[in-house]
């Protein structure tokens, strides 16, 4: 992974601010609003020289475990950046490790992988939506059938679900040419807009679940 772990840190709000040549990977955050870890991290040493490091640990201003020396009752701002690093990509054979030092939040860490993959691979990903967390997507190519099958499901914690209005859901497909998209489950799908490669699918109302399929048109 192209580094080697030293320790962790007694701090259990931590934080991560990035290097110079990464601002825009953790836009909206920079380094003086970095991002917020609720636990601790790991303190590593870099190990490869192909290796780059793209965020690096701030901690808060005190030692949130003491309660006899704080800067607010209400939070732990970040106050003190060290060279620790918290985020290493490296190359390995053809491919590529990331090493982050830190239980990154899930919401963010989406974001942030996507934008180390963005600048560091050119690789996208397949699908991306508007639609609230609620909604759960899964793509597959149907190679068989030579079509794309897109899943949404609405999975809330109360039964029945919320239903989930107005969204949109981009997806990129290898299947050439023009394609056309129909609904096989469920009739929340509302239009789509089709370009070479990908379809802007746009929903009225997702109540449970629904099944859309892409395929190619048949001339």
């Amino acid at each position: 992974l192209g580094c080697s772990i030293t320790g962790h840190t007694s701090e259990q709000v931590t934080y991560i601010r990035p290097a110079s040549e990464a601002e825009s990977i953790f836009s909206p955050h920079g380094t003086r609003n970095p991002v917020n870890v609720m636990g601790h991290q790991m303190t590593v040493n870099v190990t490869d020289a192909s290796s780059k490091t793209l965020g690096y640990l701030t901690l808060p201003f005190s030692d949130p475990g003491n309660a006899s020396k704080f800067s607010s009752i209400h939070s732990n701002p970040p106050g003190v950046d060290t060279d620790s690093p918290a985020i290493v990509v490296t190359p390995v054979g053809e491919g590529l490790s990331i090493y982050i030092a830190a239980t990154v939040d899930l919401n963010y860490y989406g974001a942030l992988l996507d934008g180390i993959l963005r600048e560091h691979t050119g690789i996208r990903w397949s699908c991306d939506s508007t639609a609230p967390e609620c909604v759960e997507i899964t793509v597959f190519d149907d190679h068989e059938n030579d079509r794309i099958l897109l899943h949404l499901v609405n999975y809330q914690s109360q039964v029945p679900p919320i239903p989930v209005c107005d969204f949109a859901v981009n997806v990129s497909h290898r299947l050439p040419g023009d394609v056309e998209v129909k609904s096989l489950f469920g009739k929340s799908l509302k239009d789509a807009v089709l370009r070479d490669g990908t379809a802007e699918i746009h929903f009225d109302r997702l109540d449970m679940y629904s099944i859309v399929e892409i395929r190619a048109r048949i001339k």
